[in-house]
């Protein structure tokens, strides 16, 4: 079961970002990261896989390729969430810009899981 006893009001929330490393420099994104349970970031640009190391969240990108047209990464996905809710998460599907999750009921208390 899980530990945060405001599961209940689970927050959820989801950015276009158009360009994840300039956001990483903006306190104000990184704080909203923080209050929320799970972020669904789109647009990341993001150029590789690696973690994002904030102290406290767990992370997973979906990346898409250089583009010759646009000269830079596009598109891009990027699931947040904190640490104390990542055993209750699981990535079912990703590919083409698109991650499935699942929360689990047992986890959370719902009466089903949610996708």
């Amino acid at each position: 079961m899980c530990k945060e006893s405001a599961v209940h009001s689970l927050k959820l929330i989801a950015f276009n970002v158009e360009g994840l490393e300039r956001e990483l420099e903006n306190p104000l994104f990184i704080e909203s990261l923080y209050k929320s349970y799970i972020c669904v970031l789109y647009e990341t640009w993001k150029g590789s896989d690696s973690k994002l190391a904030l102290p406290g969240l767990w992370d997973f990108s979906l990346i898409r390729q250089k583009t010759k047209k646009v000269g830079r990464n596009s598109g891009g996905v990027t699931i947040i969430c904190k640490d104390s809710i990542r055993k209750g998460i699981k990535i079912t599907k990703a590919s083409k810009g698109f991650v499935w999750l699942k929360l689990d009921a047992n986890f959370f208390g719902f009466e089903e899981n949610v996708f």
